[in-house]
């Protein structure tokens, strides 16, 4: 029988209870360790810490999961859980930070983890929501590994998993592209305060781009690209018709490379030597990776500057 959230909150209504719900979907009654694999765990006030003598490290119910390394609390995730499988994943963005108690960025990175667990429930076709739950939490575990290469790629260009973009009047995959732009928008541009644009403009310029340049065929890949060009180039042009917001920017530049000349940052002194007549016919790359002419390099500046101090005139009083 389908339950509703009223009724998931009076079963879990506490932080214990939700963290029994994640213990026992992931382990079963006793917790497991996840570093050692070591069965015999001690309670702690916030969590367990491994009985084995080798290993005796401290891990929670979300470790290795997911959803570690989160501050939201255990009932909430629990909540948002029950409400994006008993929606099917089509809850909104309000209610979901309504139901959580998060914000709308929270929401961003929340909605990402359930959209990237939501395939394999569906690949298991069970109707059963307490189910659903318990599974969804034990591949926040097993799916733990590769979740994470995705995460740390050096650019994650794709943070959705978007996949088969080929409508863009199609309502769903609309509403996807909207909530990527919205990541965009808070992570690569500065001073998101500003609200210097929406996601619905960025979108619709995004279209009329593609309209005069006459492209009519796209997939996932080269449409994410013309979406984040659109948003750079109306952030660009949103900084030079506000002066005020490009000399804070300037500003901003200004004071890190005097921070990166002051600390000797390595950016710093690749450039220098990239400037140099030593680096006319190296690369960047070429410099980086020469750690002897870095550390001469930064010995010669470091040696300059200290003959400089020490050139400084000392002014005694004649009184003394």
């Amino acid at each position: 029988m389908a339950i509703t959230l009223e009724e998931f909150t009076e079963l879990c209504p506490t932080e214990e209870k939700a963290r029994d719900l994640f213990l026992n979907s992931r382990w079963g009654k006793w917790p497991k360790c996840p570093h050692c694999g070591n069965e015999k765990a001690y309670f702690m006030k916030r969590g367990f810490r491994c009985a084995s003598r080798f290993c005796r490290k401290d891990f929670t119910v979300v470790s290795k999961t997911i959803f570690e390394g989160t501050k939201i609390p255990l009932l909430s995730w629990a909540k948002m859980i029950f409400i994006y499988l008993k929606t099917n994943g089509s809850v909104s963005c309000l209610d979901l930070c309504k139901i959580g108690d998060i914000g709308s960025k929270t929401e961003i990175y929340v909605r990402d983890k359930f959209e990237f667990l939501h395939p394999f429930v569906k690949m298991e076709d069970n109707n059963d929501l307490s189910f659903n739950i318990s599974f969804l939490i034990k591949q926040s575990e097993l799916q733990y590994s590769y979740f994470n290469q995705i995460k740390n790629e050096p650019f994650r260009k794709n943070p959705f998993h978007l996949e088969g973009i080929d409508n863009i009047g199609d309502k769903k995959q609309y509403e996807k592209l909207i909530r990527y732009i919205k990541y965009f928008i808070n992570v690569y541009c500065y001073w998101i305060w500003i609200d210097f644009t929406t996601p619905e403009d960025v979108m619709s310029e995004t279209c009329v781009w593609m309209a005069e340049n006459g492209i009519k065929e796209y997939n996932t890949e080269t449409l994410l690209r013309y979406i984040r060009n659109t948003a750079a180039r109306m952030w660009a042009n949103y900084l030079n018709n506000h002066p005020k917001y490009h000399d804070h920017r300037r500003k901003y530049n200004v004071n890190h490379k005097a921070e990166a000349r002051r600390t000797l940052n390595p950016h710093y002194i690749i450039e220098l030597i990239k400037t140099s007549k030593i680096g006319d016919t190296m690369t960047r790359r070429e410099i980086r990776g020469n750690q002897e002419l870095l550390n001469k390099t930064r010995c010669r500046i470091k040696e300059k500057r200290e003959k400089r101090s020490d050139n400084t005139l000392d002014f005694n009083s004649h009184f003394n």
